[in-house]
């Protein structure tokens, strides 16, 4: 059974009024990536984040348990697919179009997983 936002926020309001209401207000903690796409090295410095971070060693990690680096590369691809079509949703997953495919493919997921693997082939955990 499909439920509108409103509803899921008006339940959570039961439980923590303050953080959650019917206006939305909990979108202002949040730190929006779409506010300006412009590619100019103050909005690269400002992508990179704590999440920069969180998909280099997610994927890193993730290496040593899958051990496949096809697996791991179609998995990388298709989570950077889910949060373009869960933007909508989750605001925070809403970037632009440099931070998909420069900071978070080429410069964090597919550097850690290479190295995941290698790691993985280097020590024999295959």
């Amino acid at each position: 059974m499909l439920q509108r936002p409103e509803t899921g926020r008006n339940l959570w309001k039961k439980f923590d009024p303050e953080k959650i209401g019917v206006d939305n207000s909990f979108k202002d903690e949040l730190h929006i990536y779409t506010d300006d796409c412009s590619l100019t090295w103050e909005n690269i410095k400002d992508q990179a984040d704590h999440y920069f971070l969180i998909h280099w060693v997610n994927w890193f990690l993730a290496s040593f348990v899958l051990r496949d680096p096809f697996i791991i590369h179609f998995w990388h691809i298709f989570d950077e697919v889910i949060e373009l079509s869960w933007q909508h949703i989750l605001p925070h997953f809403g970037e632009c179009w440099f931070d998909h495919l420069i900071m978070d493919i080429s410069l964090s997921n597919i550097p850690a997983a290479i190295l995941g693997c290698y790691m993985v082939k280097k020590f024999g955990l295959e």
